[in-house]
């Protein structure tokens, strides 16, 4: 039995290892990917973006992140959740046209991204109700006084 070269783990024979070039790469990427990427690109104008709101009577200031513009994506991606990707480059203006509906602490912890709470917002768009989860997180600035981070997390049609 001959010797084989090992391409991405899965070993061969006669094979030669070859580089692709930027231009072939670009090529063979996935369709769904360049979507993704796309809508994504639309939504970084979003991340210097504040929206003022009314949270609980007092008023908050809602920004956009990584994090929610890719959970967003996701839920207006399938459809179901009542945005659509078309929407995606404008929340900015359907958040700051919400009303403020609950704010609801959280369950259980969540060590991964930070969430402390979350503000639900109703809105009326493509005809449908729409209900936007602003998520909080809490950290310390340097002087030691703790202070909120807010952004635009998903959107649903429904409430739990």
């Amino acid at each position: 039995m001959g010797e084989g070269i090992l391409i991405y783990g899965v070993p061969t024979r006669n094979r030669t290892k070859r580089t692709v070039t930027s231009v072939e790469a670009r090529n063979n990427i996935n369709p769904a990917k360049r979507k993704r990427d796309y809508l994504l690109g639309k939504m970084r104008r979003l991340y210097g973006v504040k929206v003022q709101l009314n949270g609980n009577g007092h008023p908050i200031k809602v920004g956009f992140n990584r994090l929610g513009n890719k959970h967003l994506y996701h839920n207006a991606l399938h459809g179901r959740r009542g945005i659509l990707p078309g929407d995606l480059s404008n929340m900015d203006r359907i958040l700051s046209g919400a009303k403020f509906v609950k704010k609801s602490g959280l369950h259980k912890s969540r060590p991964k991204d930070d969430i402390k709470r979350f503000y639900y917002y109703k809105t009326s768009l493509h005809g449908d109700t729409v209900y936007l989860h602003v998520a909080e997180t809490d950290f310390f600035n340097k002087r030691g006084s703790m202070k909120h981070k807010r952004f635009l997390y998903a959107a649903t049609t429904k409430l739990k």
